[in-house]
């Protein structure tokens, strides 16, 4: 029976996957650069496994990092978190754990960050989008005055001396702009800065009169 060599990437160390042991002089080939018979282990989600050579004197993991997933003689397969993204059959990055780093400027506009090395994310990563942080007091003042600039100015044709309205309509009007400009100094201002929770006087309808 054949012996099944488990391969590895030589850069990163990374499993690539099996195949059966190359025949060399009617012999077996167990000992290669690229492949050992030390069996991976188990599978584990959120990780993949890296070879370490037995005798390997220089190693680019962190050993905090890894668990081992299976030894041998000829050297030990650890698991090791991945986080990076893959493509897919047609090139298209998927999966992947997004995160972010409030502590580098990152916030809730800010798009997420992937990792494209093996291991841990880096200290102080959140996998959570970072909230809105919510509102100042002035600032919601700024949003309501804008809300209600935004409204008086829509009425300013009613206004024009040449616009047909009857009195009525005119104090009608005359009221209900006023109604807009008082509102920032009302009990319970600024609200949620001119949104759904603001008590906006009710819209006026005006006929033309003829």
């Amino acid at each position: 029976m054949s012996t099944i060599m488990y391969t590895f990437d030589l850069r990163t160390y990374e499993t690539t996957g099996s195949r059966t042991a190359q025949i060399v002089g009617g012999k077996e080939l167990t000992i290669c650069a690229a492949a050992t018979p030390v069996p991976t282990g188990p599978d584990k989600t959120g990780h993949t496994q890296v070879y370490k050579p037995k005798g390997t004197a220089r190693w680019i993991y962190d050993p905090q990092s890894l668990d081992v997933a299976s030894q041998g003689e000829h050297g030990t397969w650890y698991y090791i978190a991945d986080h990076r993204q893959h493509m897919d059959s047609k090139g298209t990055k998927q999966g992947g754990t997004p995160y972010w780093q409030p502590a580098e400027g990152d916030d809730y506009t800010s798009p997420p960050r992937y990792m494209d090395t093996l291991g841990p994310l880096p200290d102080g990563a959140v996998t959570e989008r970072p909230e809105k942080p919510a509102p100042t007091v002035p600032a919601l003042f700024t949003s309501l005055r804008a809300e209600r600039d935004r409204r008086i100015a829509a009425t300013d044709y009613l206004v024009m001396p040449d616009y047909p309205l009857t009195e009525e309509a005119k104090a009608t009007v005359s009221t209900y702009r006023q109604a807009l400009r008082d509102l920032p100094q009302q009990a319970g201002a600024p609200w949620d800065g001119g949104g759904d929770l603001t008590p906006w006087p009710p819209a006026v309808k005006i006929i033309r009169s003829e």
